[in-house]
């Protein structure tokens, strides 16, 4: 992990990228309550380093984080009948840091993207989720307040992460 990131990267902007919301077309007569339902939530980062030569400026570091959640109907009767996705919200981020010393292991900036990254749009991420349901007319999800951890083990660039919630 990239010791005391704030003595390498100074926060440039925080960018919506690409956003997406699909619901099922019967939603009115879904009853949306605890049971018979799963939330799955989905996280995946990137990054590039971009330099840059003229006049001296700084490089910059670009970290993408995708996060994802949908609802999921499971099915009651056994057989033919599959579960079924009742919302799904995603939403893609531009994290960009201006690199003010380049003194730090490049192979750890994909964790410093995904951990970093994702602790940063976190807000913006439960707020757009919010706003999206409250537009859809469709009951209010809580998301955590601070973004799940990963295990280092798990948390690797272009990896998509599922978390199931009853």
């Amino acid at each position: 992990m990239i010791e005391s990131p704030h003595k390498h990267f100074k926060l440039q902007s925080i960018k919506l990228r690409k956003t997406s919301f699909e619901v099922m077309d019967s939603i009115d007569e879904v009853i949306i309550n605890d049971d018979g339902f799963t939330v799955q939530s989905r996280r995946g980062s990137g990054w590039k380093y971009l330099k840059r030569v003229e006049n001296d400026a700084s490089d910059l570091f670009e970290a993408e984080i995708g996060l994802g959640i949908r609802l999921i109907e499971q099915s009651q009767e056994s057989g033919n009948n599959p579960d079924r996705v009742v919302y799904s919200i995603e939403a893609v981020f531009a994290v960009i840091f201006e690199v003010i010393d380049s003194s730090f292991d490049p192979n750890e900036l994909g964790e410093f993207a995904d951990r970093n990254g994702t602790h940063l749009v976190w807000p913006y991420w439960r707020q757009f989720v919010s706003q999206t349901l409250q537009a859809a007319c469709i009951p209010q999800l809580t998301i955590s307040l601070l973004a799940p951890v990963m295990k280092k083990s798990t948390a690797s660039a272009q990896d998509d992460k599922l978390s199931e919630d009853k």
